[in-house]
């Protein structure tokens, strides 16, 4: 007679010659189990604590493990969830349902503020400053209040066209409605390339031509003009907290580098080289505007003006600390240069030509 193995015992036993055994598997760690697709169709039902209502454990289309609170006490109706539940895991991964659509669908229905502070932290950690993102919410924000937008999909091209209309109608810049619709746009293309919206609404809304409503035009000073500037901030008493002295190297280095402010003010002794040839400052490229180190070379005569005033300075400290008002800086030194210049001519008729011209204005006729 034949001797019967039972390999597939539900214990892993079997026999052999008549003896039974216990096979040795090696222990499977449960967090790196992968639920088969049989499993992924399947739900559990449970009261947490054995009170309140019933929950559903499941695997979703991706594998993952989710919780669902029935919002029943009863069990029948707490199973056909499941069971739908199931069903819907298996329609999305056959590729019936459109998992990104259903997603999409998802994001729709959410706060169109809270989107917004998704995007604004999402610039944060990419580096971009605070002051940057706070000017962007507040451009952003104006756009939704103006059309009562609550959720993505009330966000529409004649809402925006309007909106950013009526900012122009309440005396705001062709440049100042740029600069809003532009917020907006990166806003919308962010919540499509995140997978929040299918397309992006206001796509194909265009700025408008800045030079027709230019306000302000921005002119350079003359050598003689930044001559007297130097002086006269060099000299001159503490402007917002920051010495005369500075104030004159800020305006120099300025003038010699055409750093922006922000550059100007992350500047450290270790930006500059002034042994080499030609002598150099640098800006780290997590301060310039296009996000790479800028390394600028400068005139030997500023180099040595340099030098001196760089050695009672801190290392790994800022060289300039210059406030945020900056204009109000250099408009009050800029008007003492100019009623300076005034007084030097000793006859009134000098004085009121040089009153009547331009020179040293900060805005001019």
């Amino acid at each position: 007679m034949g001797k019967l193995a039972l390999k597939n015992s539900p214990l892993g036993n079997g026999a052999r010659g008549g003896r039974r055994y216990r096979r040795r598997v090696a222990p499977v760690d449960p967090s790196k189990k992968r639920p088969n697709q049989q499993n992924l169709a399947m739900a559990s039902i449970y009261k947490k604590e054995g009170k309140g209502p019933y929950i559903i454990a499941y695997f979703d289309h991706t594998g993952h493990r989710r919780e669902k609170s029935s919002r029943t006490t009863e069990y029948a109706t707490a199973e056909r969830i499941a069971n739908k539940l199931g069903a819907d895991v298996a329609l999305r991964r056959e590729g019936v349902i459109d998992a990104r659509a259903d997603r999409i669908a998802r994001e729709g229905r959410r706060p169109i503020r809270a989107h917004l502070d998704d995007f604004i932290a999402c610039l944060l950690a990419k580096g971009v400053t605070a002051k940057q993102t706070g000017q962007l919410r507040t451009r952003i924000e104006r756009v939704l209040t103006a059309t009562a937008a609550e959720t993505v999909n009330d966000i529409t091209p004649c809402g925006v066209q309007t909106a950013i209309g009526a900012i122009r109608g309440d005396g705001a810049s062709v440049q100042t409605c740029n600069h809003t619709l532009r917020a907006v746009k990166q806003l919308t293309r962010w919540l499509l390339r995140d997978g929040r919206v299918a397309v992006d609404p206001i796509l194909h809304l265009k700025t408008s031509n800045a030079e027709t409503d230019r306000r302000y035009e921005r002119r350079a000073l003359d050598e003689d003009e930044l001559c007297r500037l130097v002086g006269v901030a060099e000299s001159g008493p503490a402007v917002l907290d920051m010495p005369g002295v500075d104030r004159a190297m800020a305006y120099r280095l300025a003038a010699g580098t055409e750093f922006r402010l922000s550059e100007l003010k992350s500047l450290t002794l270790d930006s500059f080289d002034l042994d080499s040839d030609p002598p150099t400052v640098a800006v780290a490229a997590a301060y310039s505007k296009h996000r790479r180190q800028d390394i600028q070379p400068i005139r030997d005569d500023l180099a040595e003006i340099i030098r001196p005033w760089l050695e009672n300075k801190a290392a790994g400290e800022p060289v300039l600390q210059l406030p945020d008002k900056a204009a109000q800086m250099l408009n009050a030194d800029l008007r003492r240069a100019r009623a300076r210049w005034i007084r030097e001519v000793p006859g009134k008729v000098e004085r009121r030509t040089r009153r009547e011209s331009d020179f040293l204005r900060t805005v001019d006729h």
